[in-house]
């Protein structure tokens, strides 16, 4: 998908599609936002899917319980302790909240609906974002590791 245009919130498919495809692909997402935002619904648009919902929607909240419950980790106490990776307007509060956050590339047609924009924005799109991350967290893991050539002990599960 390198060189795919993002997308934008009127736009939520990454181009290139074939142009007989375009009008197929784009003209239902943008008719399910225009329903969802008539119904009063909260809606975000990514380059995969339209998300519609009613009521609170809100992961930071979850994240802060499935930290705590799961892995018994306060992230408000120690929010360097995990990056946080996202690419649309529903993860605004975790770039928010963390220090560390990441967004994809394709986040930036969002960057003026967030309350705050992430630390770092990968260049690829989508999973080649999500890899970039990835190649960058083992690339500092093995800068970080001891001299030793010890393995860093992981914490019990």
């Amino acid at each position: 998908m390198s060189g795919a245009t993002p997308p934008s919130p009127a736009r939520p498919f990454p181009a290139p599609l074939p142009p007989a495809l375009r009008p197929l692909a784009e003209a239902p997402a943008a008719a399910l936002v225009a329903r969802l935002r008539a119904a009063e619904a909260g809606v975000t648009v990514n380059s995969l899917w339209v998300l519609g919902w009613f009521g609170g929607y809100e992961k930071l909240g979850m994240a802060r319980r499935v930290m705590r419950d799961v892995h018994g980790l306060d992230i408000d106490a120690t929010p360097d302790a995990v990056a946080y990776a996202g690419d649309s307007i529903n993860d605004g509060p975790m770039f928010a909240h963390s220090r560390t956050s990441v967004g994809v590339s394709t986040v930036v047609d969002f960057l003026p609906e967030l309350p705050k924009a992430p630390a770092w924005i990968t260049r690829g799109p989508g999973g080649d974002g999500f890899v970039e991350l990835a190649d960058a967290l083992l690339a500092a893991r093995r800068h970080a590791r001891p001299s030793s050539g010890a393995t860093p002990r992981r914490r019990p599960s």
